[in-house]
């Protein structure tokens, strides 16, 4: 366990997903239901503006060439068969979503809620 409560484990899984239209994020929630026994312990998401059109670029950990991510939601705690919502940090237009979870397990769903720009 680290100093903040979050198992500390090496590597982690993670899952890039483009959004319908470029926009704001306001919320995010995590789903974890029918995950009773294999469940993450933790996840973060993250967010970034990419115009391209070639999702190929993606590299092996998730990123971009040229594209910053930005936080969504900080490492938070997830628990099994619930759903969590938490409030977005960033304010900035995005294209793309990253759902990073540690170190392992099921996420049924992820859901963004925000507005077009």
């Amino acid at each position: 366990m680290g100093s903040n409560g979050l198992l500390v484990l090496p590597g982690d899984d993670w899952a890039v997903v483009k959004l319908g239209h470029r926009g704001i994020v306001n919320s995010v929630l995590i789903d974890t239901n029918h995950f009773k026994g294999n469940f993450p312990e933790s996840c973060q998401v993250e967010g970034c503006l990419y115009e391209g059109s070639d999702v190929a670029t993606l590299n092996s950990k998730g990123e971009f060439p040229g594209a910053a991510w930005m936080p969504l939601v900080t490492r938070c705690k997830l628990a099994a068969h619930e759903e969590v919502e938490k409030e977005s940090i960033c304010t900035t237009p995005i294209t793309h979503l990253r759902l990073t979870i540690y170190p392992d397990g099921g996420v049924s769903r992820l859901r963004a809620y925000g507005v077009p720009c």
